[in-house]
């Protein structure tokens, strides 16, 4: 099976991009980052939970959206999809579980609000983004110290292999920044990608120190 990397998204706190279609913006003065959730280019109907989403979640569905749409990877309401989801957090859910104890803990100890309660776990942000894109694929976390991306992908192309899901996306995100690439056959979004498996992780980490330094 030839694979190829068919998009790759990236989120900042400065800006968002699309490698393989070239874009790379500045988040304006006078909107944040919030407003790409109205983006139809981006998001191509409304994110239902969105306002109760923590900064992690945002930070994946945004990379995972941009990614998508480098891809030319289109999704309708309601349409479900062969997709997975693999992602790499790190320790990023750690600041969504002091939250939580720390209103667990003004509550008295005896209760804390549901919301801050769902994101403590790793597997949320990708449960959200699945819910929203309809990908019935396996979803999961890997913990994996040190430079990840080339492990994930190299897992996430296993699984496209065994027939697990027909395209994969890899997902590594921090609160501020994240990465997203789409894995799949070639032509299987009607071009030839961006590049082999392999060469994904230079490519992703390429765009990302891009973006550092515009």
């Amino acid at each position: 099976m030839n694979l190829r990397a068919q998009g790759i998204g990236w989120v900042d706190e400065r800006g968002y991009g699309c490698v393989r279609l070239g874009i790379r913006q500045r988040w304006s003065a006078d909107a944040d980052r919030h407003g790409l959730w109205r983006d139809r280019e981006v998001f191509v109907h409304p994110v239902r939970n969105a306002a109760r989403f923590n900064r992690l979640t945002q930070t994946t569905c945004y990379a995972a959206a941009l990614a998508l749409r480098d891809a030319a990877a289109r999704y309708e309401p309601g349409a479900r999809q062969d997709i997975g989801l693999l992602g790499a957090c790190g320790e990023a859910t750690l600041a969504a579980n002091h939250e939580y104890f720390r209103d667990y803990v003004s509550c008295g100890r005896t209760l804390a609000r549901g919301n801050l309660f769902i994101y403590t776990l790793p597997t949320s942000p990708l449960a959200e983004a699945a819910i929203h894109f309809g990908f019935q694929g396996p979803a999961f976390c890997e913990m994996i110290p040190g430079n990840v991306l080339p492990a994930l992908i190299e897992t996430a192309a296993g699984m496209i292999r065994r027939g697990e899901a027909a395209a994969m996306l890899v997902v590594r995100v921090s609160e501020a920044a994240g990465v997203c690439l789409v894995l799949a056959a070639a032509g299987c979004f009607g071009h030839d990608g961006l590049c082999a498996p392999e060469d994904a992780a230079g490519q992703a980490e390429a765009a990302q120190r891009a973006a550092d330094t515009r």
